[in-house]
């Protein structure tokens, strides 16, 4: 029988910042708040997450009202979902800047998944790529794949490089069709 998921979009902080930093040279002064997801994907026999977020949490007053939705720390927002960082067995990371992998290290079971390019850049980013902190996956067990690949059964990357040099789709087969997850 063929694997489907559930996608469970996980709100585990939130970045407000300046409209004008994503769109640039157009909006600037226009507060903005950013949510930061993580994925569990229910379904299959392992526990899966599409990035972990960033440690660092803060919620801006006001923020969750403004969202309609609770932001919670990353083990709060496990346990609503009914699992812990030790549950799980498999990350896999969009990309590497630091607003998606902050919590890898809190996942001591799992494999991480990555692109290899993704990963080279991580490793000796540009300088000015300030978003990369190389140390994230000290220690962590990672895996890479290049360019397209199945993870699993209903479960693939698909390389989208261009916000970085190695990011990557996750493609999940549910049972309303194909999903997407771009990590933005």
């Amino acid at each position: 029988s063929m694997t489907t998921y559930t996608i469970h979009p996980l709100a585990v902080g939130i970045n407000e910042t300046d409209q004008g930093v994503m769109t640039y040279l157009r909006d600037y002064g226009k507060r903005i708040l950013l949510p930061i997801y993580v994925f569990y994907l229910e379904g299959g026999d392992r526990t899966i997450l599409v990035d972990t977020g960033l440690d660092e949490f803060v919620v801006p007053p006001g923020a969750e009202e403004a969202c309609g939705f609770p932001i919670l720390d990353f083990e709060a927002a496990l346990a609503t979902v009914g699992k812990r960082p030790e549950d799980v067995d498999l990350i896999i990371h969009t990309h590497l800047h630091n607003d998606h992998c902050e919590n890898d290290a809190k996942c001591p079971n799992a494999t991480i998944v990555v692109q290899e390019a993704e990963l080279a850049f991580f490793r000796h980013p540009h300088p000015i790529a300030h978003r990369y902190y190389s140390d994230l996956l000290d220690g962590l067990r990672v895996e890479t794949v290049q360019g397209d690949a199945v993870i699993g059964d209903g479960l693939e990357v698909v390389a989208s490089p261009g916000h970085t040099v190695g990011g990557q789709s996750v493609c999940v087969r549910t049972a309303a069709g194909r999903a997407v997850i771009t990590g933005f």
